[in-house]
C-alpha cells in the first residue's frame, strides 16, 4: 500500500525523519530519498519505500482497525463489537479486512 494523501505522508514524515512536513511537501523523496534498493518500471527507488511496507504492517491504519503484526502476533484482542462483526485474533480474515479497508480507502482520497 502506497501512500495517500497529504495526512498519510505527514504521519510517516513524521516517524522516519521527525519533520511532519518533509514528505507532505516532496512525497517524491519517499521514492528517491537514500541509495537505490531496486528499480521498478525503469525508475530507481530507495529504501523508503521499503519502510512504508513496514510502517503499514506494524501501524494502525485507524483507531478502530488493529494493526496487522497486532494480529499476527496474537496481542489485539476484538471486543464484543468487533467479535459480534467476525473479526478474531489471529485470524487471515481480520487481516484481509484491514487491508480491504486500506485499499477502499485509498480509492476514496483524492
Amino acid at each position: 500500500m502506497p501512500l495517500e494523501g497529504p495526512e498519510d505522508y505527514s504521519k510517516f514524515s513524521k516517524v522516519v525523519t521527525g519533520d511532519e512536513l518533509m514528505f507532505a511537501e516532496k512525497p517524491e523523496e519517499v521514492m528517491t530519498m537514500g541509495s537505490p534498493v531496486g528499480v521498478m518500471d525503469g525508475v530507481p527507488f530507495g529504501p523508503l519505500t521499503i519502510a512504508v511496507s513496514l510502517w503499514r504492517y506494524v501501524e494502525y491504519f485507524h483507531s478502530y482497525l488493529p494493526s496487522i503484526h497486532d494480529v499476527v502476533v496474537g496481542t489485539w484482542q476484538p471486543n464484543g463489537a468487533e467479535l459480534a462483526a467476525g473479526l478474531k485474533p489471529n485470524d487471515y480474515c481480520t487481516i484481509a479486512s484491514i487491508i480491504q479497508a486500506q485499499v477502499d480507502f485509498a480509492k476514496d482520497t483524492p
